[in-house]
């Protein structure tokens, strides 16, 4: 996440983690000339690039087209996030991810759950692109729980800040047993 405003510096914070870790990467600025300076560094690691928003999206958007990489699509709400996608597309390129903007778990969630009702139901395309959601919560027991809502609702990716594999395992056990079958039991 780029907050310093110095385009360099975040190059350079980009570079260090990419350098110490083999995870998948999540470049996080507004600001155009920090994406320009860092991506180029880890474009064939296919990070995801965000946000793209009112103001920059057809910069984002060129940049993220340019170097082949996936692009976060963010609006405040549901309207403005449909009117968004649908500039974005014309701009060739559709390698999206949907941010709702919305940080409060309850409106994030009814976000997620109308995005894939209209999605699926209405067939409203602009949204039939994957969803990200952010957690909000401190304390990393809250902030597994609001993650597993997220997974539960339709949240293609969940950014959280909790690390460490114990804090992990319940949100991992929970994806897994979501998506089984009811029908047939689970096998030790």
């Amino acid at each position: 996440v780029e907050k310093s405003g110095n385009p360099e510096r975040f190059a350079q914070v980009v570079a260090q983690v990419a350098a110490a870790t083999d995870r998948s990467l999540l470049l996080l600025s507004e600001n155009v000339d920090a994406l320009k300076a860092a991506l180029p560094g880890v474009a064939d690691r296919k990070p995801l690039v965000g946000s793209a928003v009112e103001s920059n999206y057809e910069e984002v958007v060129k940049l993220a087209k340019e170097h082949n990489v996936p692009v976060i699509i963010k609006a405040d709400g549901l309207d403005a996030l449909s009117e968004l996608v649908e500039k974005a597309q014309k701009l060739e390129y559709k390698e999206f991810v949907l941010d709702p903007g919305s940080r409060k778990p309850s409106q994030t969630m009814a976000n997620l759950t109308h995005m894939r009702r209209l999605a699926i139901k209405k067939k409203f395309r602009p949204f039939g692109y994957p969803v990200i959601a952010f957690t909000t919560k401190e304390e990393p027991l809250a902030e597994v729980t609001e993650a597993s809502v997220y997974v539960a609702k339709y949240a293609s990716a969940v950014v959280l800040k909790a690390s460490t594999k114990a804090q992990l395992l319940p949100l991992m056990s929970w994806r897994q047993n979501l998506y089984t079958d009811p029908q047939k039991p689970i096998q030790v």
